[in-house]
């Protein structure tokens, strides 16, 4: 079944009273054959009340009805406390009143189901890891396997393989943009990368020393290996930081080969973890950065172009971050996905745009 969320919210006003007191907190009633079945409804509708504020203006697809009904099934799992306020037993039917306080911390299973919803129109996310400090420069395969391994448990559906991104750019430049992910221009026209995870990996491996038992030390035939990952994620249209950690990772074995593979491992393991933080947060944002470049002749049209999208609602602070030479940049924050924008722009705007490429947050167009 498929339903937009425009139907969805007029459904749900229909069939029930839900005022929300906050994100979190909300006011609804319930309806059942005795008590514990009407509360069993009142958390449902708190939980589809809070659902809504996190989902609103985005498409409602088949995959996504499917996890929304196991999410509104288990309800009474993503609730904290319920206050009941009143009780009105009627006939066969028991209709409760109740503060129901939902569960909306961004690692509560609640979101998590909720980020896997809007992640369907998951953005292209590619994976960079490479050995620091080892020349000529070289991918840290390890590294890059288990991020990328992350990555598809959460979803996203859209990892770019590292290999691609080498036949673009070789190693040794990729390298000198872990500090300034500027002008990687090919990303965007030839991969449609939204996000880019840029990392360095370091291993230090030491003998392990042993007493002899004569008062002097020997080598043991364990190496020590620390492994240092450093990671950075960038929002790869814009260059915006959007997440940076540090990571370390340790192991002791008998050779230096399997003790460094073994680091890296645990190392990425735990740079792992962080991504899907980052990534839960990112995903959990209903406010999201967008961008329109431009192509046009005139500076005037760009302005109005900036007058248009304050036409637009849900459209925030729209801003001119650059023009020259025909070419210019637009950035604004909204709720809406960038094509349901561009359908809102098309709306409002008396401009004659044709709209070249909607690639993750990014819109390109020429306006003549």
């Amino acid at each position: 079944m498929k339903m937009s969320r425009k139907i969805f919210v007029l459904l749900a006003a229909a069939m029930f009273s839900v005022s929300a007191v906050s994100a979190q907190e909300v006011t609804v009633d319930g309806v059942g054959s005795d008590r514990e079945s009407a509360i069993r409804d009142a958390s449902r509708n708190a939980v589809e009340s809070v659902v809504g504020t996190f989902i609103d203006s985005r498409t409602v697809v088949s995959m996504a009805q499917v996890q929304l009904d196991e999410i509104y099934s288990k309800s009474q799992g993503y609730v904290n406390k319920i206050e009941i306020i009143e009780e009105i037993p009627s006939g066969d039917m028991y209709r409760v009143r109740a503060k129901i306080d939902v569960d909306t911390n961004p690692n509560a299973a609640l979101i998590d189901k909720l980020t896997a919803v809007m992640r369907l129109n998951d953005p292209r996310i590619a994976v960079i890891i490479l050995k620091d400090g080892v020349k000529p420069a070289e991918n840290d395969e390890i590294s890059e396997s288990v991020l990328n391994e992350k990555l598809l448990d959460l979803n996203f559906t859209h990892v770019v393989d590292a290999d691609q991104i080498i036949k673009l750019y070789n190693a040794e430049f990729l390298n000198t943009k872990f500090d300034d992910v500027r002008g990687l221009t090919k990303f965007s026209s030839d991969h449609a990368v939204d996000y880019l995870v840029i990392g360095k990996s370091e291993v230090d491996t030491e003998q392990i020393k042993i007493p002899n038992g004569k008062g002097g030390m020997i080598d043991s035939p364990l190496k020590n290996t620390r492994a240092d990952l450093n990671v950075k994620i960038f929002k790869y249209e814009t260059g915006e930081i959007i997440g940076h950690f540090h990571v370390e990772g340790s192991s002791n074995e008998n050779t230096q080969k399997r003790a460094e593979k073994r680091a890296l491992e645990v190392a990425a393991n735990n740079a792992a973890d962080k991504l899907e933080e980052k990534f839960k947060k990112l995903g959990a944002n209903m406010m999201q950065g967008l961008q329109i470049n431009v192509r046009t002749d005139s500076y005037d049209k760009v302005e109005q172009l900036v007058k248009d999208l304050q036409r637009i609602g849900s459209v925030q602070n729209p801003t001119i971050r650059v023009f020259e030479n025909g070419r210019g940049i637009v950035q604004f924050d909204s709720e809406q996905t960038a094509r349901t924008i561009v359908s809102s722009l098309k709306s409002v705007s008396s401009q004659n745009f044709i709209v070249e490429e909607i690639t993750g947050n990014t819109i390109s167009i020429s306006i003549s």
